[in-house]
C-alpha cells in the first residue's frame, strides 16, 4: 500500500468522482467501512467499476440530495474551490451511527 493509500484509509475518506453518465465511481478501495454501509443500506455499487448510480445514492443518502444540486452548480464553472455539506448522520439497519460529511471539489476549472 502506498503512503498516501494508508494516510487516506487510516483517515477514513473516500473519493467519489463524478463520471460524464453522471454516476460516481469509488477511486479509493481502502475505505471498507463506507463499502459496508453501502451494502446495509442496500445501495448497489458495480463489482465491474465500483460505480454508484446518481439516482441510488441521493435514495440511500436522502441529505446528499440537495447538496448535489449545489455541487453541480460549482462542477458546471470554470472556479477552482472547494464546497462542504456540513455533517449529518446516517444510521444503518442494525444502528450504527455515521458522521458523514461530504465535500465538493472542482479542482480542474
Amino acid at each position: 500500500m502506498s503512503l498516501l493509500a494508508g494516510i487516506i484509509q487510516e483517515l477514513g475518506v473516500v473519493a467519489l468522482n463524478k463520471q460524464s453518465d453522471g454516476e460516481f465511481k469509488l477511486l479509493n478501495n481502502q475505505s471498507a467501512w463506507f463499502i459496508d454501509l453501502l451494502n446495509s443500506l442496500d445501495c448497489p455499487l458495480s463489482e465491474k467499476d465500483k460505480c454508484i448510480e446518481h439516482e441510488d445514492l441521493c435514495f440511500s443518502f436522502p441529505f446528499i440530495e440537495n447538496f448535489l444540486i449545489d455541487a453541480e452548480n460549482l462542477w458546471g464553472s470554470t472556479e477552482l474551490q472547494t464546497i462542504r455539506s456540513g455533517i449529518w448522520t446516517e444510521i444503518d439497519p442494525t444502528n450504527n451511527e455515521y458522521q458523514l460529511e461530504a465535500r465538493a471539489c472542482n479542482i480542474q476549472g
